[in-house]
């Protein structure tokens, strides 16, 4: 089968350990209380988005129900899985291995269902040796009861992050950080360790007696099995037989335990892009009502919409066709998230409606309210009527033709030729007055020459359509 990359599994293993002592790995890393809440927030927030197939039409773009993706990715993908549930352990695997791997399964009629693949199982196959870009890739999946088999690239729908240029496998998150979430764990571990044994290392018990290793042993187990365990905290100290008790060091909160786990928090946050006020992180600041909407506006457009954008361009090259990419394109629904307070999304309705863009069916679709009758066309910003009404109002188109017609009887009465009056005259005035084109001008001309004798009326109705 020639030489398998392990490059991308291997990565998960490799030079794990952290300088703090702690092995970090997808599995131990999610046990860090900081990592599983960023996590969380981003599979979750994510996940819980609705992904909508669209298909572009003249009249606009509207949703693709007819498509047999739109419902692999709105409802299910598969027999076992919702759409959330696979975005989210396609959100995860990219977190934790850097990239995910879901497997197509083709019917007549195209893609019918989507199986997600553990990232941990999948290493790229390169037959020989050496990488050389080709528009198929091959893939070794090792299932732990089938077996391991070879996919094409082509029956996968990969998605990946960070991968450096020149490289198919992505960075996982959770390895790239190490570091600092093995700094956490750590912290974690000492906090547990404190409330396991229930005494601190730093306290000492003394006397001026000689003890041998017998009396030792049983001294410190009688002192254990006294007062070890949360559930003997606080318990009172007994000492007899000479015996002192004394400490040395610091305590927890002298050396700043609790500082480091709530920086730790932040350092972490950092990393996954999660504002604090998510995570409950105070900062020693009082977040405001308007300073969080805007700190949640932040999360929104600078971490779930990359997230967003990795994933519909990964599903508009792997599970759309060549031919389809033009029509059809994916879109996750972020309007859920951003929807404002009532009285600010009907200050929003009220202004798309008197300014034309948006009728009042589509304002009651966006409160998930049924349409009405005679709500579908958009009102006109002059005078809040039909938007196919005339344009200019009926009181200044009679001004108009009143201002021209009396233009046109005082060249009647000063004796000018009719065929002079609406051959050449009438022709060049008319336009830069009213606004009519030289078609309506030579209409209402021809009309005047053969005998129209209401001319304020006919003027007034040709320049309304203006």
């Amino acid at each position: 089968m020639g030489v398998v990359n392990l490059r991308g599994l291997s990565s998960v293993f490799q030079n794990s350990r952290t300088r703090s002592g702690q092995y970090v790995s997808p599995e131990t890393a999610l046990r860090a209380s900081s990592v599983l809440a960023c996590i969380r927030i981003i599979t979750e927030d994510l996940s819980a988005l609705p992904l909508n197939l669209y298909r572009r039409t003249p009249q606009g773009d509207v949703l693709a129900t007819e498509h047999p993706l739109f419902r692999l990715l709105h409802d299910s993908p598969n027999p076992w899985q919702t759409s959330m549930e696979l975005r989210e352990a396609l959100i995860l695997d990219v977190l934790c291995y850097g990239q995910a791997y879901v497997e197509k399964e083709f019917g007549s009629d195209g893609i019918a269902a989507l199986y997600p693949r553990s990232a941990g199982l999948v290493s790229r196959v390169d037959p020989l040796g050496v990488f050389i870009p080709a528009p198929v890739q091959f893939y070794r999946y090792t299932d732990p009861k089938a077996g391991a088999r070879v996919m094409l690239s082509d029956e996968l729908w990969i998605t990946r992050m960070l991968a450096p240029a020149g490289v198919l496998e992505g960075q996982a998150l959770i390895l790239l950080a190490r570091e600092a979430i093995g700094l956490a764990q750590a912290a974690e571990e000492q906090g547990a360790r404190l409330f396991s044994h229930g005494v601190q290392t730093d306290l000492t018990l003394s006397t001026a007696e000689s003890l041998d290793n017998d009396e030792k042993q049983q001294l410190r187990k009688a002192f254990m099995d006294r007062h070890a365990g949360s559930v003997n905290a606080w318990m009172p100290l007994i000492l007899e037989g000479g015996l002192t008790a004394s400490r040395i060091g610091l305590t927890a909160q002298e050396s700043q335990y609790i500082e480091t786990r709530a920086f730790q928090l932040q350092d972490i946050a950092r990393i996954f892009r999660i504002p604090d006020v998510l995570l409950g992180i105070a900062s020693g600041k009082t977040a405001t009502y308007a300073s969080a909407e805007q700190f949640f506006l932040a999360y929104v457009k600078h971490t779930l919409q990359p997230w967003c954008q990795r994933i519909e361009q990964s599903i508009q090259r792997d599970l759309l066709a060549p031919s389809e990419s033009a029509e059809y394109y994916v879109r996750h629904d972020l309007d859920s998230l951003t929807r404002a307070d009532l009285e600010t999304r009907y200050t929003a309705h009220a202004a798309g409606i008197a300014a034309g863009f948006l009728t009042r069916n589509e304002a009651r679709q966006m409160e998930r309210l049924p349409a009405l009758p005679g709500l579908d066309e958009p009102l006109s910003p002059l005078n809040m009527g039909s938007g196919t009404a005339k344009s200019k109002p009926e009181a200044l188109a009679l001004q108009l033709a009143k201002n021209a017609f009396a233009h046109e009887s005082k060249l009647l009465a000063d004796g000018k030729a009719p065929t002079d009056i609406y051959g050449k005259l009438l022709p060049g005035y008319l336009p830069s007055k009213t606004g009519l084109s030289p078609t309506q001008c030579a209409e209402y001309c021809s009309a005047r020459l053969a005998g129209e004798s209401d001319g304020v009326g006919m003027l007034a109705a040709l320049i309304a359509k203006v």
